[in-house]
């Protein structure tokens, strides 16, 4: 993984690419390479390399659905392309098609596809009139599915969608991926009526299938589809063991949402099921209460998530009244409005979950009270391998009573507790309890506690015992070029499982860019190394691509638009010499001479 949006060199020149010069004695004297535009299997490899960027960053940003990454990705690379066509012909007017070879449209769909990529990460979503300017940018495909204008509707667009089933006409059949699945939520949004889940749903009770699992998400059903498609699932029910109800009544009025919600809890009322997804669904407490004769019968549901539901705390108090907890290993609740005191109640849920082993309750407006109350659930919960509680208010007090729950986590490998306000007293609680359990702890996100460069020393400590980590992110701190370095020089012994390592935004100038460099280019599995937003200088970012180069390679580097170039001579944060007695580090140059002499 080198970049959110990676535009390799086309390889596919064609004898438009190449132009030959005549000189004035009329012999070709000069060869011109034309750069745009990038062929349909380059265009392919960036729409393929952006997908797999999304689904592995978004391990430290918003979640990104792995069977919705291939199809944004393919819709930003369609944005992109076409702002660079439109740059394209543009300097083509201005200098004439023969002298304009193409670099300048290169570099506009790069940066347009970086741009678009940061923004999904950012949000979870591709922004809605970015996607309504891809959609209109894709010709429409006729009821064949073969394109009418095969220029415009690329071949790298067509490749994805179709390898994750998510093409505009997708027939609910089998997936790749998973013969058992019954899923209609490829393609665009829309309402589905009485004919078209005629249509669709014949094939879910075909004895020839067999399915045992449907999706029925991103279709806002009218009443009467819910009435024809839930007496189709009664039928099969006793068979299913999982369900996707996600985002089912977008759009639609109350009164009638409530009804679907209703007709799907009856339809599905005594199955054994054991995952069920409500997320994007306007729920609160009477949506949940909706699926309530659902959610009562489920005695063996080891997989239940709510995200992006409006969750109150009225609405987590009927979850808690209709949900068994006894066999949860998952439960997920992101982007709700449940503050204090429905994470109190939820806190009630997680306490009988002894079997949880992957918990989310983030974007979800709890603060301290709520965080004490959780943490101390979770002291129930042994089992527990990923824990996500980013965006939250927790502060310091919510820090210390994580610090206590972690010390019963003998199994913890993700950890997100970024965006919580934990700061330094907070986050060396964390990282105390930390050092003497989860020896198994591989991804820990930190980012925007208000980390200083006195937290340091807490974090060297933590990284000596943690020798599995693969990814860590400190993004939006204050470590500056000393914190960084300190942190920087403690990964560099060891840890050759890091992949990902991320300072965005922490005042960090060219030492601390170089010792992070130097951190992870012997890495044999670093994929990204984050360094955005911070102030580093161009001789500063020539030594980092310089460092980088003589081992994993430059393209590990994320892109650097918003740092800001630093002075040549003000930028380095001077290490107090008082820090501790010279130590040999190994490299004799400037950077390793300075900060040679720090002892933790």
């Amino acid at each position: 993984m080198v970049s959110p949006a990676v535009v390799p060199a086309s390889k596919e020149a064609s004898s438009s690419d190449l132009r030959s010069k005549p000189s004035p004695g009329g012999a070709a004297s000069e060869v011109s390479i034309r750069l745009w535009p990038p062929g349909a299997r380059t265009r392919s490899h960036v729409v393929n390399r952006m997908a797999e960027n999304l689904k592995s960053l978004s391990t430290f940003y918003q979640p990104v659905e792995p069977q919705e990454a291939a199809r944004v990705a393919a819709l930003v690379e369609e944005r992109a392309f076409e702002e660079g066509e439109r740059e394209d012909q543009e300097v083509s007017g201005v200098s004439g098609s023969g002298r304009n070879n193409g670099s300048s449209a290169v570099r506009i769909y790069a940066k347009q596809a970086s741009r678009m990529m940061l923004e999904v990460l950012k949000t979870g979503k591709l922004p809605e009139k970015e996607k309504e300017k891809a959609e209109e940018a894709q010709t429409a495909i006729d009821s064949t599915g073969q394109e009418k204008d095969a220029s415009s509707v690329t071949t790298a667009v067509k490749e994805v969608m179709e390898d994750t089933g998510d093409s505009a006409s997708t027939p609910p059949l089998a997936t790749k991926v998973d013969p058992q699945l019954f899923d209609i939520s490829g393609g665009s949004r829309d309402v589905l009526d009485r004919e078209k889940a005629e249509e669709v749903f014949q094939l879910l009770v075909d004895p020839d299938h067999g399915f045992t699992k449907v999706r029925l998400s991103n279709r806002a059903f009218t009443k009467e589809a819910a009435e024809f498609a839930g007496r189709l699932l009664s039928r099969c029910k006793e068979r299913l063991v999982g369900a996707d109800l996600s985002d089912i009544v977008a759009g639609r009025p109350e009164p009638e949402a409530l009804d679907v919600m209703s007709i799907f809890s009856a339809a599905l009322e005594g199955s054994d099921l054991r995952f069920l997804y409500l997320s994007n669904n306007a729920l609160g407490e009477k949506g949940v209460r909706a699926f309530g004769s659902l959610l009562k019968s489920q005695k063996h549901l080891e997989d239940l998530r709510f995200e992006n539901n409006g969750i109150s705390s009225d609405a987590a108090k009927a979850i808690v009244e209709l949900v068994s907890g006894s066999k949860l290993r998952t439960l997920h609740f992101h982007n709700n409005m449940s503050g204090d005191l429905g994470a109190e109640r939820i806190a009630s849920l997680v306490r009988q979950a002894t079997a949880l082993e992957d918990f989310k309750l983030s974007s979800s407006r709890v603060g301290t009270k709520g965080a004490v109350a959780l943490a101390e659930a979770l002291q129930a919960c042994s089992s527990l391998k990923k824990l996500d509680l980013r965006d939250n208010i927790f502060g310091e007090e919510g820090g210390f009573a994580l610090g206590k729950a972690f010390r019963t986590q003998p199994l913890l490998e993700e950890l997100y507790l970024s965006d919580l306000g934990l700061q330094n007293a907070g986050v060396q609680a964390v990282l105390e309890a930390l050092e003497t359990t989860a020896p198994k702890l591989s991804v820990l996100d930190l980012g925007n506690n208000d980390i200083s460069t006195s937290c340091a020393p807490h974090l060297v400590r933590f990284l000596e015992k943690k020798a599995a980590l693969k990814k860590l992110s400190l993004a939006e701190n204050e470590l500056k070029d000393k914190g960084v370095i300190l942190v920087s020089n403690a990964l560099r012994q060891g840890h050759d499982d890091l992949e990902e390592l991320d300072f965005t935004l922490n005042d960090v100038g060219s030492d601390g860019a170089i010792a992070a460099a130097k951190a992870v280019t012997t890495k044999p599995r670093f994929k990204l190394l984050i360094l955005e937003s911070n102030h580093i200088s161009a001789k500063g970012l020539a030594s980092v691509r310089s460092v980088l180069a003589s081992g994993v390679g430059t393209s590990v580097l994320a892109p650097l638009e918003d740092n800001e170039l630093g002075d040549e001579e003000d930028e380095a944060e001077e290490i107090d010499e008082n820090d501790g007695p010279n130590e040999e580090v190994g490299d004799t140059d400037e950077l390793e001479s300075r900060v040679g002499a720090v002892t933790i």
